[in-house]
């Protein structure tokens, strides 16, 4: 029977035993899912910036929960930042959409002096020896993290398998919500016609957006560790089919619809994973923070022609309204429409990092004191965050 108290990134945990492998580091589950929270939006912030695809910011994420499964955040080698800045190093390598070293050393450093990121930028110029620190900084740190996953690059990431799944569900399926809506009550096997195949195709593109949402939010989440892409990508797309009232039924039994997509996930797996997904809507913004200001607005983005696959520019959602409803997983999967239901693609080329999500006014990072460089400390005073989500909104092909 294998050991599962060893780190083996071939293996999946249950949060008991993630909870029981854990760092003896003295920090509680809150503080670590503070932790998480920051260096994902360090590396969401990061990768936009250096026009990354999204699928290089969720394996770099992957990574980085890989890394603090096992490794305290507390010790002064493992500042998560340089952690996540090495990780963004080698998931654009094993995503082949590589950046220089210069190029992240250049992002991240100003990233980590907001305060003055041009002063921070002439610095690394005219410092020789200042860069070249850095440089070995995140060089050490990419090794640390190759050692500790094994040397084991592929991430298998959820969204061309909950592409293929919705296709197949949707497959002889007459009773979606636009037709529904309008009236229509149309026989399975019905010959639609050319204006009733657009709207199927349009609802297609809808439900895969909406389930590339939740993808995307679940990344701030330690579910990668928890589940195959294959059994998060079924979960998702129950997900989302509940949140657009599309009922796909029982997933289990002869017929149920696990079956038709060759899928093992049991009811059991779906409400755990939807579960841990629900909880992100649940916080609470900060007073004051831009998150709080702007809970009111829907996000927006462009859903990508379903025949086609997703986007690959990496885009950071709206600030997104939690859930205050204390109700069951319907009422919040409606209030979450300020994120799921979208429309509007942002242009995240022209946000500062700020608006990506780097430098917001916040609860959850308030409680969690991250070691930092002596050059840190002149230019910052430290980085609160928004416990909100703001994932990118397009995940690539």
């Amino acid at each position: 029977m294998t050991d599962r108290s060893v780190h083996d990134p071939f293996l999946y945990y249950t949060r008991e035993e993630l909870a029981a492998i854990a760092p003896k580091d003295g920090i509680d589950p809150k503080k670590r899912s503070q932790y998480r929270q920051l260096y994902c939006e360090f590396i969401k912030a990061a990768s936009t910036q250096l026009k990354q695809t999204a699928m290089v910011s969720a394996s770099a994420m992957i990574f980085c929960h890989r890394f603090f499964m096992v490794n305290p955040h507390n010790d002064k080698d493992n500042d998560y930042k340089i952690i996540a800045s090495a990780c963004l190093v080698l998931a654009g390598k094993t995503d082949e959409c590589p950046r220089s070293i210069k190029d992240v050393i250049y992002i991240t450093y100003k990233l980590r002096n907001r305060k003055d990121p041009q002063g921070a930028e002439k610095r690394l110029q005219q410092q020789p020896d200042l860069y070249e620190a850095e440089k070995a900084r995140v060089l050490d740190a990419e090794f640390r993290v190759l050692s500790c996953i094994n040397y084991q690059f592929t991430v298998s990431q959820p969204y061309n398998y909950a592409m293929r799944y919705a296709r197949e569900l949707l497959e002889g399926r007459n009773d979606i919500p636009p037709f529904l809506k309008s009236g229509l009550k149309l026989d399975p096997k019905k010959v639609l016609t050319e204006k009733e195949k657009q709207e199927k195709q349009k609802f297609l593109q809808q439900w895969l957006q909406t389930t590339f949402n939740f993808i995307n939010d679940s990344l701030f989440t330690t579910l990668s560790l928890q589940y195959q892409a294959t059994k998060l990508a079924a979960a998702m797309i129950s997900l989302s089919a509940q949140f657009l009232k599309f009922p796909l039924g029982p997933v289990d039994g002869e017929n149920g619809w696990g079956k038709k997509i060759n899928s093992d996930i049991t009811q059991a797996e779906l409400q755990d994973v939807s579960k841990q997904v629900m909880v992100l809507y649940e916080r609470t913004p900060a007073k004051g923070s831009s998150s709080a200001k702007n809970a009111a607005q829907t996000s927006s983005t462009n859903a990508s022609p379903a025949g086609q696959g997703p986007d690959m520019k990496s885009e950071t959602a709206a600030p997104v309204k939690p859930s205050s409803s204390k109700g069951g997983g319907e009422d919040k999967l409606q209030k979450h429409s300020s994120t799921a239901s979208s429309k509007e693609k942002p242009s995240m080329e022209k946000q500062s990092a700020s608006e990506a999500g780097c430098d917001t006014d916040g609860g959850q990072g308030e409680d969690v004191k991250p070691h930092r460089s002596k050059e840190e400390d002149k230019d910052s005073s430290g980085v609160k965050h928004s416990p909100e989500q703001q994932p990118p909104q397009q995940p690539p092909q």
